[in-house]
């Protein structure tokens, strides 16, 4: 009977130090890994399944993809500053295939950082249920690693996922029959802990359609939110209004878009010292674009302000990152 008793307590110890173990990512079973040489066309992306294109941690152009992808993408300098493209998720959703891209500011990343950020990207696509009146047409994942250059050091992380819903068609003021997207971004910037934080100073989002012939950004969101106000998202005209709020708690959004050049840009300015600066902040912002002619093309780019003391301070730049479907 003791020794029943004293199993049972033993047990129980194990249980209870295993609650306190790191939750470990059990999706590494449906990351199915293919190197980009061995796949020749779009490859078959199965229900639960997350497929993942490689190079195995060394960068790639994206030209080496776009046959392999629902649409295409094409990434461009920023300021003089290039990211490279290291892998490519693709997942299944609602019967369609949506992507995941992962990017750095370095010319590789190691092939084990890289499998376990898929393993990650696989159980959060999986957790993830929407509404099939909500579905949207595309998603993508951007997510950025941003290495101090002076030091090598991480600064921080930002992911970007990019919501594309094409709303259907409409007739504009010139009497001429347009499709009309939806755009909305879900941007998350998490600065590294290392000895002592990383913060987040800033965040700069643009999301455009400049010169892209045919194409017109309608309406956008936020409009400039003072510090500490919910961000109000109203997309209009043409089809039903898409809206939705968010919290911005220790930031202020400034309002530096410019329809005239078809263009939204938001300067997100955050109090350094505080649980979004030190942790994780977010933003919502959106845009309606409608399109009379071929492809549809969407820019999004987005500069990130790590600070950490004064005599340490880094620019994480995404570059300019261009999607496109075909449309009319």
């Amino acid at each position: 009977m003791l020794k029943k008793q004293i199993m049972s307590v033993a047990l129980s110890v194990i249980a209870t130090s295993m609650a306190f173990l790191p939750l470990q990512v059990s999706a590494q079973d449906n990351v199915k890994e293919i190197a980009l040489s061995d796949q020749k066309g779009q490859p078959e992306v199965r229900q639960g399944e997350y497929v993942l294109l490689h190079n195995k941690g060394k960068a790639f152009v994206s030209d080496a993809i776009n046959n392999k992808i629902p649409g295409s993408l094409k990434i461009k300098e920023q300021n003089g500053h290039k990211t490279d493209l290291v892998g490519v998720g693709l997942y299944k959703k609602n019967g369609r295939v949506h992507t995941d891209f992962f990017l750095t500011n370095k010319s590789e990343m190691s092939f084990d950082v890289l499998e376990q950020r898929a393993q990650k990207k696989s159980a959060q696509r999986s957790q993830t249920v929407s509404a099939m009146e909500d579905t949207p047409s595309y998603t993508d994942g951007f997510e950025w690693s941003f290495y101090d250059e002076e030091t090598g050091e991480l600064s921080g992380t930002m992911t970007s996922d990019v919501e594309y819903y094409r709303q259907g068609t409409a007739t504009d003021a010139d009497g001429k029959k347009v499709s009309v997207w939806d755009v909305k971004y879900f941007n998350t910037v998490r600065p590294t802990y290392a000895g002592y934080f990383w913060q987040t100073r800033e965040l700069i989002t643009r999301s455009s359609v400049e010169g892209r012939s045919g194409e017109q950004i309608k309406s956008y969101g936020p409009q400039t939110t003072p510090d500490g106000a919910d961000a109000q998202v109203s997309l209009t005209g043409l089809v039903p209004t898409f809206a939705w709020t968010f919290k911005t708690y220790d930031s202020k959004i400034q309002d530096t878009s410019d329809l005239t050049v078809d263009y939204g840009r938001w300067i997100s300015d955050i109090t350094l010292g505080t649980d979004v600066s030190k942790y994780t902040y977010v933003t919502q912002p959106g845009v309606r674009v409608t399109n009379s002619t071929g492809n549809i093309y969407f820019d999004h780019s987005h500069r990130v302000y790590f600070y950490k003391n004064l005599s340490a301070d880094n620019y994480g730049y995404t570059g300019v990152i261009t999607r496109n479907w075909p449309d009319l």
